[in-house]
């Protein structure tokens, strides 16, 4: 597997569809982990205890959605962290339950790694992004696709960045 370590990982242009999720929403005063990491953690564990209290199952992997905030400070993010559930569940006490808007076009690609290896991952892949003319928004997201029982250091999570 030597050699296929060493190559860039691939990067795919594709939709993305819309998801029915039930979500909290948070604002960090701009992007990078050192502020978003102290924002979108803690979101990470109430979601899944909520629905868990509610006794609703999650129907996928877990997302996070970062977006330039459209108010408030210049720089600020918007973070949604959302859970898909089923399409019947209309409501479920303290998120917010609804659909996450699809992305008609998107650059996605695969990490490999653990949550503290994101923002180095994150920051080389939009330099390659921009390095290789593609037109992307400030809409981002990670979608982490490995299950529970995986290490941490072995995690695949998608990275995703809306395109123009």
């Amino acid at each position: 597997m030597g050699d296929q370590e060493m190559s860039e990982p691939q990067i795919e242009v594709r939709a993305v569809p819309e998801q029915h999720v039930a979500r909290l929403e948070a604002f960090a005063p701009r992007m990078g982990p050192e502020f978003v990491g102290p924002v979108v953690g803690p979101l990470f564990g109430q979601v899944p205890a909520l629905l868990d209290a509610a006794g609703v199952p999650v129907a996928g992997p877990p997302l996070g959605v970062y977006e330039a905030a459209a108010e408030g400070e210049p720089g600020a993010v918007r973070i949604v962290v959302a859970f898909p559930v089923a399409a019947d569940v209309t409501e479920v006490p303290g998120l917010d339950v609804g659909t996450l808007p699809g992305l008609e076009r998107a650059a996605v690609l695969v990490h490999h790694g653990g949550p503290d290896t994101l923002g180095a991952a994150w920051m080389a892949y939009l330099d390659r992004l921009a390095a290789e003319g593609y037109d992307t928004t400030s809409h981002s997201r990670e979608v982490y696709v490995s299950p529970p029982d995986v290490p941490e250091h072995e995690w695949d999570t998608l990275l995703v960045v809306q395109l123009r």
